[in-house]
């Protein structure tokens, strides 16, 4: 039984997802577990009301034993991964902290896959009997074409839901953090938290500063270790006895201070590296403009659309400086050899 009250119904509210923040898909998911059998009475009710069409069609989604699985499935997924997309779009972002929680997250996502579909399918099981879901025999045959029933392979539905469903799911997951967190990044990341001046820049390592110029070769091929190294000891000692220095937040924090004191002059190496390093959240940012994005192409005329349709809309949306420069010649020739045609396309 859901409670009401005053400050009681605003916390179960069902909350729109937001287009850039998962956490917001997570808290809906919760939430939607949590009332589930509420919505449903209200969706049985609304089922006879001439003017709500939908009401019907979520109604009998809502009671596939399809839905209920992929419910508890992202539940569990997102809860795993809600910490690190908190952590990552914070603005004060904490790299280390950051690191250590991919690294989490990719062990209990193995974790998972090997050991965890004994507990996750029973509790999905529990679900169903006390939702009154009904569960289909896994044992028996699949079918996910209807059409080609004769040709299909014999498939049972436990295969199915455990290897098509929970096994690929998390497969590609830890194929994606491993992608966007691979061993280089990584290590950028880490000789980048070096130069935090959090805690009185406590985490300041010179030789992993080194190393992190050097992997920006056009910016420092003139610039020897032995001159990159005595410079970083001269400016931590410098900014450790400077009260300018104290209690910053953050990089952004220590570039605006580097060059309010003009020391941005003095320790020109250091202050490139502080540069570089502001220039990484640019990947997230546009990440999320990727997103924000679909709410343009995704419209009542393409709500049906493929997904490599989509990614196509995307790509010419979200990089539109790029197309731009693209002649409007060289696309109609492409498009014109791809395959032959009953008239030549020309340009008004």
């Amino acid at each position: 039984m859901v409670e009401t009250g005053t400050g009681l119904n605003q916390q179960l509210s069902l909350a729109r997802a937001g287009d850039t923040r998962w956490g917001s898909h997570y808290r809906v998911l919760l939430r939607l577990k949590k009332m589930f059998t509420p919505i449903v009475e209200v969706l049985e009710e609304l089922k006879y009301d001439r003017t709500t069409s939908e009401a019907k069609g979520l109604l009998l989604l809502m009671k596939q034993f399809d839905f209920v699985f992929m419910l508890y499935l992202m539940t569990d997924i997102l809860g795993v991964t809600n910490e690190l997309s908190q952590a990552l779009q914070r603005s004060d972002q904490d790299i280390l902290n950051v690191m250590q929680l991919v690294e989490v997250s990719k062990k209990m996502f193995q974790q998972m896959r090997d050991d965890g579909w004994e507990e996750f399918f029973e509790k999905v099981l529990l679900s169903c009997g006390n939702l009154v879901i009904n569960m289909p025999d896994m044992e028996s045959r699949n079918i996910k074409d209807t059409r080609s029933q004769r040709n299909a392979a014999f498939i049972t539905h436990f295969h199915y839901f455990k290897y098509d469903y929970f096994v690929h799911i998390i497969d590609v997951i830890l194929k994606e953090l491993n992608e966007r967190f691979s061993p280089e990044s990584t290590e950028l990341l880490q000789c980048v938290a070096c130069l935090s001046p959090c805690s009185s820049f406590d985490a300041f390592d010179t030789k992993s500063i080194v190393k992190m110029a050097r992997l920006y070769p056009n910016d420092f091929d003139d610039v020897e270790d032995e001159d990159l190294t005595t410079q970083l000891e001269v400016y931590i000692h410098c900014v450790r006895t400077d009260a300018n220095f104290s209690n910053l937040k953050g990089l952004s924090e220590l570039c605006r201070t580097l060059i309010r004191t003009k020391k941005h002059k003095t320790f020109k190496f250091v202050y490139k590296l502080v540069k570089l390093a502001l220039t990484l959240p640019v990947s997230t940012t546009s990440v999320e403009r990727a997103f924000s994005g679909m709410n343009y192409m995704m419209d009542y005329l393409r709500t049906k659309m493929s997904n490599a349709w989509l990614n196509d809309c995307l790509v010419t949306f979200v990089e539109k400086e790029v197309f731009c420069t693209v002649d409007d010649r060289d696309i109609i020739n492409r498009f014109q050899v791809m395959r032959e045609r009953r008239m030549q396309i020309k340009l008004k």
